[in-house]
């Protein structure tokens, strides 16, 4: 796993695939006791999170950043609708900001496309694709807080690497979050809990922790999607 401020190159942004990301684990840089109020985080304001995350990025010289796996977030999102005992993140986070465009790293195919209009800590706008190739235990993957009026991908369509298959949202319409992309690896299991339905409800983002820091049985550590 990588430490914080350190440096990788991913291959999710096509217009940024030469430009550094940047590590970081959010809920351990971010959430000081002084953040929380009453109990609720300021980072549950997303132009407050943005604008540290932007400070972040030209502090270490990265034109994005990334972190998020089996990350307890009981801190950072105090106050949100997750119980503190399923706090823990399933997948991994990448901070860029709203329209920036998105590809797929793995040929794939799109079996579902999802539009959730919950603003308190939705999903907003999901498309989930089936990898043309198993890696490891993962087959299918999805992705998280898109805009809904970009997406370029239809129900069947087959993805190669680096089309652009959508675009980042606004807090609008990416469930209230800040601006981010949520990748999410799925194994079969996992897939049957969606397969049947219209929207995410059995589905989420988080969880408690795996014993022994093992990955999560549904969501394995996504980071081979990314990784170039």
């Amino acid at each position: 796993m990588f430490k914080n401020f350190e440096k990788a190159l991913l291959s999710v942004f096509p217009e940024l695939r030469d430009k550094f990301a940047v590590y970081v684990n959010m809920d351990t840089y971010f959430a000081k006791p002084r953040v929380i109020r009453a109990g609720v985080s300021l980072f549950l304001d997303p132009p407050l999170t943005q604008k540290y995350l932007k400070s972040l990025h030209i502090r270490e010289q990265a034109a994005y950043s990334f972190g998020g796996y089996l990350e307890d977030r009981r801190n950072l999102w105090s106050g949100s609708y997750m119980e503190p005992e399923k706090s823990v993140h399933l997948g991994i986070d990448i901070n860029a900001p709203a329209g920036t465009a998105v590809a797929v790293s793995h040929p794939s195919k799109v079996v579902k496309i999802v539009h959730d209009p919950d603003q308190d800590g939705g999903w907003g706008n999901v498309i989930v694709f089936e990898l043309e190739r198993p890696i490891e235990n993962i087959t299918h993957f999805l992705y998280a807080h898109l805009s809904k009026d970009d997406i370029r991908v239809k129900v069947g369509d087959k993805v190669d690497p680096e089309k652009i298959v959508a675009t980042l949202g606004t807090p609008q319409e990416n469930g209230g979050w800040y601006e981010h992309l949520h990748v999410q690896a799925m194994t079969p299991e996992a897939w049957l809990l969606l397969k049947g339905r219209d929207d995410m409800g059995a589905f989420d983002g988080y969880d408690s922790m795996p014993p022994n820091g093992q990955e999560h049985h549904l969501s394995p550590d996504p980071l081979l999607l990314l990784m170039r």
